[in-house]
C-alpha cells in the first residue's frame, strides 16, 4: 500500500482482512444513493458533481435533501461540503449559520455522531470524509481514497465499525434519525473548507477574473471536484437507490438464517467488486504486453490465464447472487 493514498483493490483486501463482518455489512452498494446533481455554493459559483445523499434538511416536510462530498483546496485543505435541496433542482451550499438545520440519516449518524464538543465534532466530519470518499469508490465515481488527514486507514476502519452499528439500527429500530441538538453534524467547529478558500481569496485580493465558462468555477477552487460519471459496470445507469427502513429485512424474521443469508450475499457482492476490479487491472496489463510483443511471451499468457480466470469467477458468482435474490 502507498502511504498516502489506496485503491479499491486494497481497501477491500484491508476491510476483510482486518474487519470483515462490519465491512460486509455496509460495503452493500444498495444502501447508497448517489447521483450526478448541479451544485451552487454560497459565492454562486456552480458546477456538476456526484454527491451522495446523506440526510434531510430542517425537516422531511419541507422535502429538502441533504447531500455531501469530499473536496479539497488548492492548498490541500479537505473536508466535506454539504448541500441542500429539492428534487429536480440546483443544490445549494448549505451555510455555516444554517448547519444547526442538517439531519443525518443511518448509517452517516452512527459514523458522525452526536457531539457537544469542537474536537468531537471535528473528530465526526473526519470519520465521515472518509466513509464518503469510499462510498464514491464503491459506486465508480473515485480511483483512490487520498484525504487530508492522519492515519486514514484506521479512520476508514473506525467510521465502516460505526456505519455498521448504524445499518444494525436500521434494520433493529426502523432507521433512527437525528432529531437536533448535538446532530449537527458537519457544521460547528467542523472544518468548512469552502470558507477557507473564500478567506484565502480574500487575503490574496480579488484576481479579477470572471468566472470560467460552464460553470468551472467551484472546480476552480476544489481541483479534486469529481467530474460526474457513469456508475460502475456492477450497477445499472440509474442512480442507485437508497435502502429505505422498511425494505431492510427485520432481525426477527428468521433471524438466524436470514442474517447468515444476508451476510453470504454481501460476502459475495465483496468479493465480485474485487475480482472485477483485478480482471479490469489485468486486462489493461495484458493489453499493454500485447502491444510489444517481444516484450510479452510467458508473462502476458500468465496475465491471460488470471484474466480468464477472474472472469468464470464472475461468471459464476453472478449466477450464485442472482440465484439468492430470485
Amino acid at each position: 500500500m502507498s502511504e498516502d493514498s489506496y485503491t479499491l483493490n486494497e481497501l477491500v483486501a484491508y476491510g476483510k482482512k482486518n474487519f470483515r463482518t462490519e465491512y460486509a455489512a455496509v460495503a452493500n452498494t444498495a444502501l447508497y444513493n448517489m447521483q450526478s446533481r448541479d451544485i451552487e455554493d454560497t459565492d454562486g459559483d456552480t458546477d456538476t458533481t456526484d454527491v451522495l445523499l446523506v440526510g434531510f434538511f430542517n425537516n422531511k416536510s419541507s422535502n429538502k435533501q441533504l447531500w455531501a462530498v469530499y473536496v479539497k483546496d488548492k492548498a490541500g485543505q479537505g473536508g466535506i461540503i454539504l448541500y441542500q435541496g429539492k428534487v429536480g433542482e440546483r443544490l445549494k451550499e448549505v451555510p455555516e449559520r444554517q448547519k444547526g438545520n442538517i439531519r443525518l440519516d443511518e448509517p452517516f449518524l452512527s459514523i458522525h455522531g452526536k457531539h457537544q464538543t469542537k474536537e468531537k465534532r471535528e473528530a465526526g466530519l473526519e470519520r465521515l470524509g472518509v466513509f464518503v470518499e469510499f462510498v464514491s469508490m464503491l459506486m465508480g465515481k473515485v480511483d483512490v481514497l487520498k484525504v487530508s488527514t492522519k492515519n486514514p486507514l484506521e479512520l476508514f476502519q473506525k467510521a465502516c465499525k460505526l456505519a455498521a452499528r448504524g445499518v444494525q439500527n436500521m434494520n433493529t429500530a426502523g432507521g433512527e434519525r437525528s432529531t437536533g441538538s448535538g446532530a449537527e453534524t458537519a457544521a460547528n467547529g467542523g472544518r468548512d473548507v469552502s470558507a477557507v478558500a473564500r478567506k484565502r481569496k480574500r487575503a490574496q485580493g480579488d484576481d479579477g477574473e470572471a468566472p470560467e465558462a460552464g460553470g468551472q468555477g467551484l472546480r476552480r477552487k476544489f481541483p479534486n471536484l469529481p467530474l460526474p460519471r457513469k456508475t460502475r459496470s456492477t450497477q445499472t445507469d440509474e442512480p442507485s437507490q437508497a435502502v429505505q427502513p422498511s425494505q431492510v429485512i427485520p432481525s426477527s424474521q428468521g433471524t438466524g438464517l436470514i442474517a447468515a443469508v444476508q451476510t453470504y450475499i454481501n460476502g459475495l457482492e465483496l468479493d465480485l467488486v474485487a475480482a472485477k476490479q483485478d480482471a479490469n487491472d489485468w486486462k489493461s496489463k495484458y493489453e499493454e504486453l500485447e502491444k510489444n510483443a517481444a516484450n510479452g511471451g510467458a508473462e502476458a499468457e500468465e496475465l491471460r490465464k488470471r484474466l480468464d480466470e477472474a472472469n468464470a469467477r464472475i461468471a459464476s458468482w453472478t449466477e450464485t447472487m442472482q440465484g439468492l435474490l430470485d
